[in-house]
């Protein structure tokens, strides 16, 4: 069920940027591959690592864009998932 979650939430998010007629070659040129390297790890491993990774590549000006990203992740994911769970989608709630 998560990977097909996951999948889900993948293609929505390609077909989104193909519908808005932006091609991802020019989304790398538009944000750099810096922030698009961080805003993944962000969505993937929560703020911890995306600031892990832009300490360790010593771009310090993505530090606090990627805690405020994956914070925002874990806010959205949260409130998702308990309004998933509450419709039964988990199995029935208790």
């Amino acid at each position: 069920v998560h990977f097909s979650l996951l999948l889900c939430c993948g293609s929505v998010s390609y077909a989104w940027l193909v519908r808005q007629g932006v091609p991802l070659l020019s989304v790398e040129q538009r944000f750099g591959r810096a922030a698009l390297l961080i805003a993944s790890n962000a969505c993937i491993g929560g703020p911890a690592t995306a600031s892990a990774l832009a300490l360790g590549k010593r771009w310090h000006s993505l530090v606090v864009p990627g805690v405020l990203i994956g914070n925002l992740g874990y806010a959205t994911a949260t409130f998702i998932t308990v309004f998933l769970y509450s419709r039964g989608f988990f199995g029935s709630p208790a």
